[in-house]
């Protein structure tokens, strides 16, 4: 069989192949419909817990960098900071699900209080790619953004501290 009839062969298998897959039928209508959401996941700890043993203890990492000898020196102290920087980015967005506390439920459906988390996770993201440029003045420029982010919000959901019975707990 000459090299063309061969692909001209081959075209025409491969044409009739899907044919051959037993009917045409459409799926049945269930399987075309895409799966109902589910009810996004509310933390099992209030948001106070949450700002308290996460949110707070990165920012104090954070602003712990600018005190004489606590710069990072190593790949180590790096790592560290992109560390905290990541939980702080990623708290921005658990924050805007509540929590189990009183005001949780309130202060999420907030679109101020949405507005505090979203910069709270733009910092941290900023801060994350400070530390992965190994660039000591921009994380402190953004530790500055950060303490703005903490007191504007502080101001309008939080000014009595403590609450809940809970304090941040410095290493």
């Amino acid at each position: 069989m000459s090299a063309l009839r061969r692909y001209l062969f081959l075209g025409m298998v491969l044409m009739v192949l899907p044919g051959c897959g037993g009917g045409n039928e459409a799926p049945p209508p269930e399987a075309q419909q895409p799966a109902p959401a589910e009810a996004p996941v509310t933390p099992a700890v209030s948001i106070n817990a949450m700002m308290v043993d996460w949110v707070d203890h990165s920012a104090h990492a954070m602003w712990n960098v600018e005190v004489a000898g606590q710069a990072p020196r190593d790949e180590k102290g790096w790592r560290e900071i992109e560390r905290h920087a990541t939980q702080l980015a990623a708290a921005g967005s658990l924050l805007t699900l509540g929590g189990t506390g009183e005001a949780d439920a309130g202060w999420a459906q907030s679109p101020t209080w949405r507005a505090h988390a979203r910069e709270l996770s733009d910092v941290g993201l900023a801060t994350f790619n400070a530390a992965r440029n190994r660039n000591l003045v921009e994380v402190t420029t953004n530790n500055g953004r950060l303490l703005a982010v903490c007191e504007g919000c502080h101001k309008e959901f939080k000014s009595e501290l403590p609450t809940e019975g809970r304090v941040h707990d410095p290493d």
